[in-house]
């Protein structure tokens, strides 16, 4: 086998009688004769290495480099199943020993009978419903929670998180018994993460269930890599929710091909629903909100649930399930954001009593938001705001529309933008 052009293999120190690294350097023959060797062996087991000086990740990449350290010669692998570091050629070769079982132990499972017993099934007690906190879903399911930039998602997101590895009641539910939640963040900055914490009144304490992976290095989701890297997590912090924060940033294909989401399920989700491990997935919305999150619809096709949140004014928020498959628990919420910036310990959600009305969409609340800062009075009826639209840049919607952007100002404890 001849090395790539360009591959530069660091001379290992000999090994001797005397002991290892203990005579000369071996020749640039030699050094070129073990790494095939070890190749060769690799491939042996099912392997097929590639050599690329300075580590690589991707699918069936392997660095094989040894270096003379500490008077032995250490081999350093870097491969898509995130093995890390091993010591020696034995040890490298315990690892893909390793790999071999569980790919062997897999192709045997995946020949075993797959067809349900229906007597056992049936007999089965499968009815009982097993919520996690807040009864937004089940145990086992994916579930999507789109809104606007800024509306507070990580936030509501990151109680959420607390609540069910902490086994805290959240939304006026009951409290349930804790479970490992692994939260990926490749949206908010460190200082925005304590700066929540602080502000949720959390202790480091009632976090040791919550394992938070700030910018982890995992590549994209819809790729065999990426999918790779994430198992590897779920496979060492063994979470039974994993939070996805934003979606968008853990795919590399474009939002609007539906192949991109087929990809993301197929590699990476498919395998977390497989173990009964729960989804939650941010998104953002698209230019038209009541087409729910932006990027193809395909990207919802596997959720179990969707849920919006949007801003009502002032302190409320609207959480609304727009899908299920199930039909089970709450579909409209009203949420109140408690809280005093700055002041550690004060932010909340809370549900307000009464049902939501139908009509207060995002739409309506820009149009409203539009009003307060071109300083339209509060008490405009529908008729005189409806005029105002126009030059606002607001495209024309209807009366029913216009009534609706009126009920928002109107609402107690609404609190115009321009104050």
């Amino acid at each position: 086998m001849r090395l790539p052009p360009g591959t530069v293999v660091p001379t290992p120190m000999a090994d001797t009688e005397n002991g290892p690294g203990k005579g000369a350097a071996n020749s640039s023959a030699d050094t070129d004769s073990t790494v095939l060797s070890l190749v060769k062996e690799l491939r042996a087991l099912g392997q097929d290495p590639e050599l690329k000086p300075g580590g690589a990740w991707g699918d069936q990449w392997v660095t094989v480099c040894p270096l003379p350290h500490e008077s032995e010669t250490r081999w350093y692998l870097d491969t898509s199943h995130c093995l890390g570091r091993v010591h020696t050629k034995e040890a490298m070769l315990d690892k893909f020993q390793d790999i071999k079982q569980k790919n062997k132990t897999t192709e045997e499972s995946a020949t075993k009978p797959e067809a349900l017993d229906w007597s056992t099934f049936l007999a089965s007690d499968l009815g009982a419903v097993d919520w996690l906190a807040g009864q937004l879903m089940e145990k086992g399911q994916q579930m999507s929670l789109i809104g606007a930039g800024k509306v507070g998602k990580s936030l509501l997101t990151l109680e959420w998180a607390v609540a069910m590895s902490a086994g805290y009641s959240f939304l006026g539910d009951e409290e349930r018994e804790p479970v490992r939640v692994m939260y990926l963040d490749q949206e908010n900055s460190p200082r925005d993460l304590q700066r929540r914490i602080r502000a949720l009144g959390y202790k480091a304490d009632e976090l040791k269930n919550l394992d938070y992976l700030s910018f982890p290095a995992v590549g994209p989701l819809d790729m065999k890599d990426g999918a790779s890297a994430l198992i590897a997590r779920v496979d060492h912090y063994k979470p039974q929710v994993v939070i996805l924060d934003t979606v968008s940033r853990f795919i590399s294909g474009k939002e609007n091909d539906a192949d991109t989401w087929i990809a993301l399920y197929n590699t990476s989700l498919k395998i977390l629903k497989g173990r009964g491990v729960s989804v939650l997935r941010l998104d953002h919305f698209g230019k038209d909100t009541d087409r729910g999150g932006r990027g193809s619809s395909a990207k919802t096709q596997d959720i179990d649930h969707v849920w919006e949140l949007t801003e009502q004014g002032g302190n409320t928020f609207r959480l609304r399930r727009t899908f299920t498959r199930s039909g089970m628990g709450p579909d409209d919420l009203m949420l109140t954001r408690h809280g005093a910036p700055g002041e550690d310990g004060t932010t909340w959600h809370e549900v307000r009593t009464g049902t939501p009305k139908p009509f207060e969409g995002l739409a309506a609340q820009a149009a409203a938001k539009a009003l307060d800062l071109a300083g339209i009075p509060i008490d405009y009826g529908r008729d005189r705001a409806k005029k105002e639209g126009p030059a606002l840049g607001i495209k024309e919607k209807g009366n029913a529309f216009w009534g609706d952007v009126v009920g928002i100002r109107k609402k107690p404890g609404y609190i115009p933008w321009n104050l």
